[in-house]
């Protein structure tokens, strides 16, 4: 009699470990499928300054986004600035950033008509990050001062 209480001491012992092991394989698996199913998140674009090289008259833009979920971002700056009375000049730049987390950026504006100088200039930009069907994005729009880099 002992060792038939012993055996099925056993029994009872390997059955409740399996079963444990079967709820533990399937937690991971629904916490996976979970964690894959997260939607990106690109929010909280901010264009900080907007600087320009007095020897170069290269313009740097300079800003932070907070992006989860996704490989990584893209990050569009479009800067257009008033020169007298009919006169428009205008640069743009991208920059791929990493999607973890808030991210600091800065990167360079290429002159599309005539050059950036000292002085308000509209700025627009707009972040964006994209899974296999959608894609997911934050704007910003602001008159921001240009200034010259030290």
């Amino acid at each position: 009699m002992t060792t038939s209480r012993s055996r099925r001491s056993i029994l009872l012992a390997a059955t409740a470990a399996s079963a444990l092991l079967v709820a533990l394989a399937l937690v991971a698996s629904l916490a996976a499928s979970t964690a894959s199913a997260i939607e990106p998140s690109v929010r909280n674009l901010v264009i900080r300054s907007i600087t320009v090289d007095p020897q170069t008259k290269v313009a740097t833009a300079k800003g932070a986004v907070t992006c989860t979920g996704g490989n990584e971002a893209t990050v569009f700056v479009d800067v257009s600035q008033t020169v007298g009375r009919l006169h428009t000049v205008t640069a743009s730049g991208s920059k791929d950033v990493a999607c973890d987390g808030r991210v600091n950026f800065r990167l360079r504006l290429r002159n599309e008509v005539g050059r950036l100088g000292s002085g308000d200039a509209m700025v627009e930009a707009f972040a964006l990050t994209c899974t296999r069907d959608e894609c997911f994005g934050t704007d910003f729009a602001k008159v921001l001062l240009i200034t010259t880099a030290q």
